[in-house]
């Protein structure tokens, strides 16, 4: 019989084998997880990076159409501006003609539209004294034309 150190001699290569075995497949499937979860991170910080240059393209164009609409809404308030400047050229020329073709119908037309308050550039709606607002909006109400005889 073989002694039993014998035995162990021989046995403890084989058992050594079978550990680093066992310690391999074990650290080769933490490396494995670890390459797959590396992966997955470098494309979750990929899609990150694309979100955000999609997140400053977005406020880029927000920012921009903003101020188109602020351009335009400065563009419709000149042009309101002038409309009403021109509104009142054409009151003026038809008060004028009035008193001056039929004096004795129109005694003293004056114009309620004050042209300076146009012209200030003012945002407010600002109405001479004396003058209510009409039922369609702010413009101040005229004198009554149809007090004249017919």
């Amino acid at each position: 019989m073989t002694p039993t150190w014998q035995i162990a001699l021989y046995a403890a290569p084989f058992v050594a084998l079978l550990a680093g075995l066992a310690l391999g497949r074990l650290t080769s499937r933490e490396a494995t997880r670890a390459r797959r979860l590396g992966a997955e991170l470098e494309g979750a910080l990929k899609e990150t990076e694309l979100l955000r240059a999609e997140l400053a393209a977005s406020r880029e164009e927000q920012a921009d159409y903003q101020r188109k609409v602020s351009d335009h809404m400065v563009g419709t308030v000149d042009r309101l501006r002038d409309l009403a400047l021109q509104y009142r050229a054409v009151y003026d020329h038809l008060a004028e003609g009035a008193q001056e073709l039929c004096p004795e119908r129109f005694p003293a037309i004056q114009s309620p539209m004050d042209t300076d308050l146009l012209t200030e550039g003012s945002s407010e709606a600002v109405r001479p004294e004396g003058t209510e607002p009409s039922e369609g909006g702010d413009a101040p109400d005229r004198p009554d034309e149809g007090e004249s005889a017919t």
